[in-house]
């Protein structure tokens, strides 16, 4: 009987040591997550950042196209043609 119960001691001290063990693996795991998380945030800002970017050079692309140097070199606006409502 003896035996059984320092088993059960064995059992019940390596049941608390894994439970720790486990309890300090979560710990860790959510100090990884979190930083994580921010960086994926930081990522989806950037991704945003770079297609507004994006959209800025077209327009800024567009608007350049309006201007051109004449033969003296003076910069004159490009005629638009706008469509005639009637």
């Amino acid at each position: 009987m003896a035996d059984q119960v320092g088993e059960m001691i064995t059992q019940i001290a390596t049941a608390a040591t894994q439970s720790a063990a486990s309890a300090q693996i979560n710990n860790n795991l959510e100090q990884i997550a979190a930083p994580v998380r921010d960086l994926a945030t930081g990522a989806q800002d950037a991704e945003k950042s770079c297609q507004d970017l994006s959209r800025l050079a077209l327009e800024l692309e567009e608007t350049v196209g309006n201007f051109k140097l004449d033969r003296t070199r003076r910069i004159k606006m490009r005629r638009r043609k706008f469509p005639t409502t009637g």
